[in-house]
């Protein structure tokens, strides 16, 4: 299977590339066929040529590479702007269960046993639903007893924006990277009790 998966891998670029090439070959053929004969029309033709094969290679810079930096700096303008990590309440815990915490971490409100006093909530919001889709992603470290929200993470990411008719799945981009403490969430809502 592992060989038929790169054979796919190196032959799915190939009709692509055909089809390009081909396509370009047969707008220099047609671009050639109204060439102007003397020298009145031929600025014209020059800078109709330039405009052609501009947009024709923007086109393609586009869909192959431009869409998916454009999307992934708005991706980083949104985690500038709404994304990081919030603390509204910080909670001191005894050193066994602030390691057993942090070693295991927190579990969502499904899977947690109805013992554990702190669980995890996650919400996805779809931003942009065309190609690429952006997605807004929510966790929140919520308190059993009374259900109140003690921190949050916010972040953005890009699922897709690849070329059409991708057989292997889609690239993706996220800034949790990018935002403070996001590798440390759990820490920064939780802190260990000091034993003096």
């Amino acid at each position: 299977m592992e060989g038929f998966l790169g054979f796919l891998l190196f032959i799915y670029p190939l009709p692509i590339i055909l089809l390009w090439v081909g396509l370009t070959w047969l707008l220099h053929r047609l671009f050639r066929l109204f060439k102007p004969r003397a020298h009145k029309g031929k600025g014209i033709y020059i800078l109709t040529g330039i405009m052609v094969f501009s947009a024709w290679y923007g086109w393609a810079f586009w869909e192959f590479t431009g869409k998916k930096m454009y999307w992934d700096y708005q991706v980083r303008q949104m985690c500038a702007n709404d994304g990081g990590v919030k603390v509204y309440e910080t909670v001191i815990l005894p050193p066994t269960e602030y390691e057993d915490l942090v070693s295991h971490g927190l579990s969502l409100r499904i899977f947690a046993r109805s013992s554990i006093p702190y669980y995890e909530e996650s919400e996805e919001h779809l931003v942009r639903k065309y190609d690429p889709e952006i997605y807004k992603n929510i966790l929140r470290v919520i308190r059993r007893s009374d259900g109140k929200v003690l921190g949050e993470i916010i972040w953005y990411r890009r699922e897709g924006g690849d070329l059409p008719g991708n057989p292997f799945p889609s690239s993706g981009f996220n800034c949790l990277a990018a935002i403070p403490h996001s590798v440390s969430f759990a820490e920064s809502v939780f802190l260990k009790e000091k034993i003096k």
